[in-house]
């Protein structure tokens, strides 16, 4: 920047999320210090004005997902003398549900990484001298403008994204639905049911989605028997059907409702398995978790061990 130098820390952990789903928002605090401008002493008085700070969020890719709002800064060095030592640059980055899900898609469960670009316009004020035939005299105005730009890869933690930024926008929790009162034999059958949502609860939080629903998958499996197609022939294939002893107890209309919901909710999981463009995203992951946490609750409250064999 020619005789003006400038630092501009960049610290990731100064990343927060903001204002919920309803208007999210990044928060990015960074700090601007001016060192020294050196003063040029063949040269009259002038100034150096600090205008504005723009910046813009991408991906490692180059695909930008965000625009920050302008901060004007009007920060003058009168004759190499600052008047501030420094600066907090409160960048705000605006957001939306798709650039997030965009987000938690690309990062995987693991720790996102940023491009930052930022611009800082600034001017030398001076005086200018008048033309040879101009009758003006000397005026105070521009003697030049230009823009500096910062180009830095930031990570961020996985700990910060999950713990301080995603849950202050409204994204990466789980509403958990608590299970009814049952006998502690109920619980010790449908331990492999339980565990397995216990797992789906940690890969939705860690931004695991696919593997999250395949969890939630798992914990409806205890539900079913594998019954061959062709009864006439055993080595004929074998397909998941609901319990058939379960009509008896909760009535032909309601098994037929369970049946019917638990196995759209296997075919809806399946997809990830048949395609490997098909993913689920944050709100997807959810609600599989809400659901499924709802059914094996109503399981629990209905059936006894006796009916899990």
């Amino acid at each position: 920047m020619g005789r003006v130098s400038l630092t501009l820390d960049i610290d990731p952990t100064r990343l927060t999320g903001v204002a919920g789903a309803n208007y999210p928002y990044f928060i990015w605090q960074l700090q601007l210090d001016f060192p020294f401008f050196k003063a040029d002493p063949n040269k009259e008085e002038h100034d150096i004005v600090f205008r504005a700070v723009s910046a813009q969020l991408s991906f490692t890719d180059g695909a930008k997902f965000s625009d920050a709002r302008p901060i004007f800064l009007n920060c003058v060095f009168h004759n190499g003398q600052p008047d501030r030592a420094n600066t907090y640059l409160n960048l705000e980055f605006p957001l939306d549900e798709q650039r997030i899900e965009c987000i938690e898609h690309r990062r995987q469960g693991g720790a996102p990484k940023f491009h930052l670009n930022v611009q800082i316009q600034y001017e030398e004020w001076g005086l200018i001298k008048p033309t040879a035939n101009s009758k003006v005299p000397f005026k105070w105005g521009i003697v030049w403008a230009q823009t500096t730009s910062v180009d830095e890869v930031v990570d961020v933690a996985q700990s910060q994204w999950i713990e301080r930024v995603l849950p202050a926008l409204g994204y990466g929790r789980v509403h958990w639905i608590e299970f009814p009162a049952v006998p502690i034999k109920s619980y010790a059958t449908l331990d492999r049911s339980f565990k397995a949502l216990k797992q789906a609860e940690e890969m939705h939080r860690n931004g695991f989605y696919d593997d999250a629903v395949g969890k939630c998958r798992l914990a409806v499996e205890p539900f079913f028997d594998q019954v061959l197609v062709d009864p006439t022939h055993p080595d004929s294939r074998r397909i998941p059907v609901l319990k058939t002893s379960w009509e008896t107890k909760i009535g032909k209309a309601t098994y037929a409702w369970l049946n019917a919901s638990l196995g759209a909710l296997k075919q809806a999981s399946n997809s990830t398995h048949h395609s490997t463009n098909e993913h689920f995203g944050q709100l997807d992951s959810q609600m599989f978790l809400v659901i499924t946490t709802a059914f094996v609750a109503y399981v629990a409250r209905h059936f006894g061990p006796e009916d899990l064999k």
